[in-house]
């Protein structure tokens, strides 16, 4: 599996699936609408309502991204970095 330099992690409680990093599948409109029409937007409100929610998460996630990629990166092997845990 190729992988860039972003990958979703996603734990199941069971395991841990890591998938290459696609923006177009980052997707909430299904959950954005559910949650408009159930606070009662509908027509022309609706349509403004969700195209202003979906442009948020999509300015929220960059934010997220931006803020993890100032955050120190591991640059050992897990191994190596699971040993200093156990050192203390």
């Amino acid at each position: 599996m190729p992988l860039e330099d972003e990958v979703f992690l996603e734990f199941t409680g069971k395991e841990i699936i890591i998938r290459p990093a696609d923006p177009e599948s980052v997707d909430f409109s299904e959950d954005i609408l559910k949650d408009l029409i159930s606070r009662g937007y509908e027509g022309e409100q609706l349509i403004e309502a969700f195209l202003k929610a979906k442009s948020d998460i999509l300015e929220a996630l960059d934010a997220l991204k931006q803020e993890a990629l100032q955050q120190p990166s591991v640059t050992e092997l897990l191994d190596e970095y699971l040993n200093e845990f156990e050192d203390d």
